[in-house]
């Protein structure tokens, strides 16, 4: 008898969490499904030399289903400013040709680009770089190493309020 009320117990317990890993699936699943219709296939341009940092950008942003434009520096990205929508500008500090600086002062002049949210990613901890990216035009700034979180919740901040 006692064994049969252990085997219960056990079978009981089982039950139980199989009951709460289905409601913490089905919980973040609708999180996500909510998340993709609220992104509603936004256009994030992303600026960068580093080869790395732009394939780790784009995965980011792709897998949380955003419409990805990669440029290598300033000068490169200026071709995905030809009118079409930009919900989002994530630029590099320090890129050879056109640096971050440089390139946000060339959008915020250019009449169709003067509001999407500009985000820059820098190693810098100066609080200079940061005020003259302010006074360029930026939004908001990403220190490199960044988590993924980290960065959709940064997407979040400046897409949503």
């Amino acid at each position: 008898m006692e064994k049969a009320a252990k085997q219960l117990r056990v079978a009981a317990f089982l039950f139980v969490q199989s009951i709460f890993w289905y409601h913490q699936y089905f919980t973040i699943h609708l999180y996500i499904v909510s998340f993709d219709k609220l992104n509603n296939m936004k256009t994030i341009l992303i600026v960068d030399d580093s080869l790395s940092m732009r394939d780790l950008l784009r995965f980011t942003l792709e897998k949380f289903d955003y419409e990805v434009l990669v440029g290598m520096d300033g000068k490169d990205a200026q071709k995905f400013l030809d009118g079409r929508e930009i919900d989002l500008i994530i630029t590099d500090l320090h890129m050879p040709i056109m640096d971050g600086i440089e390139f946000i002062k060339y959008v915020r002049q250019t009449e169709t680009y003067q509001y999407p949210p500009i985000l820059f990613l820098t190693t810098e901890t100066q609080t200079e770089k940061k005020k003259q990216a302010k006074d360029a035009g930026a939004t908001g700034w990403i220190i490199k190493p960044f988590s993924p979180p980290k960065l959709i919740g940064a997407i979040n901040k400046v897409l949503v309020g």
